[in-house]
């Protein structure tokens, strides 16, 4: 397979935000990789590896979503604040990590790697075995900036300014590991999600300054995801409708049936099976812009 690029033919401009990024904690994506920690003989600032600052710094990602993924609908965002020594213990199951979770790098961690390589953040939220009331509570402490005690214990935790987080992602692929939803069931639960999220506007005429993102379709289920989609939408268009910031499609494009194709060691025919697959992802986002 070979691909030719014509820089001189222009037909759009695509958006800079499809060019994101995510780290989640699954196998050593944080833990490990991005994050070793401040007392690390690996060379670091602050606990983040600085090979990894500088990387970002070269690559530019305009957005980085965390803390998953999967993980995101078991993750309590108070796990991962305040003192390093009194963070609790965990146990992450989500696709057979299996490993103890000290939250060492958690939201300010996070926000603050962001600031840092000039990336915005994502935060996606816990509807699984998290609450509305929780999610609130997370959003007023990144994004407050009235004297609150909540914007208080952010400045405690250092960052007395609010990050002004502006996308929040409501639950991840609650088609599968998210809840293993139906798309009415799941609208019902966006809307009391979305619903509730602070404005964090002086006034109730001014546009709300948080995007919630709602979670698409399995991409990767040709029927499951035009089905979804309508079903989604026809229940959210039922008497009053929530905001709506965003739609978040799902499709993995994987290599993993040929166990020789790894992401540092391939041939060329493990390659070109790898540019073969990801083209079906241009047939889904016109069979969902059709819709």
């Amino acid at each position: 397979m070979t691909v030719h690029i014509d820089v001189a033919r222009t037909i759009a401009t695509i958006n800079p935000a499809l060019h994101g990024h995510f780290v989640e904690f699954l196998g050593e994506c944080i833990d490990g990789g991005i994050w070793v920690g401040p007392e690390s003989t690996v060379p670091n600032t602050g606990g983040v590896r600085t090979a990894v600052i500088e990387a970002l710094r070269e690559l530019e990602p305009p957005i980085i979503r965390f803390p998953g993924g999967c993980y995101a609908d078991t993750y309590h965002w108070r796990d991962g604040i305040g003192p390093r020594e009194q963070r609790p213990t965990t146990f992450n199951e989500n696709f057979g990590t299996f490993e103890l979770d000290d939250h060492g790098f958690g939201t300010d961690e996070f926000l603050q790697l962001c600031e840092t390589v000039g990336a915005e953040a994502w935060l996606n939220v816990n509807t699984m075995s998290g609450s509305v009331a929780e999610m609130r509570d997370w959003m007023e402490y990144v994004n407050r900036e009235q004297g609150t005690s909540l914007t208080a214990e952010r400045a405690a935790n250092g960052h007395a300014k609010p990050y002004d987080v502006q996308r929040w992602g409501i639950g991840n692929e609650p088609w599968a590991g998210g809840g293993d939803m139906t798309a009415q069931g799941y609208a019902e639960l966006y809307r009391a999600y979305a619903s509730a999220m602070p404005r964090f506007t002086a006034g109730i005429l001014e546009p709300s300054r948080v995007l919630p993102i709602a979670a698409g379709p399995d991409g990767n289920k040709p029927l499951e995801r035009v089905r979804w989609t309508q079903d989604f939408f026809a229940a959210l268009a039922e008497y009053r409708v929530p905001p709506l910031g965003g739609y978040d499609i799902h499709f993995y494009n994987w290599n993993i049936g040929h166990d020789g194709d790894t992401s540092e060691t391939f041939e060329r025919e493990g390659w070109d099976r790898l540019i073969a697959g990801s083209l079906e992802l241009e047939e889904v986002i016109l069979e969902q812009h059709r819709l």
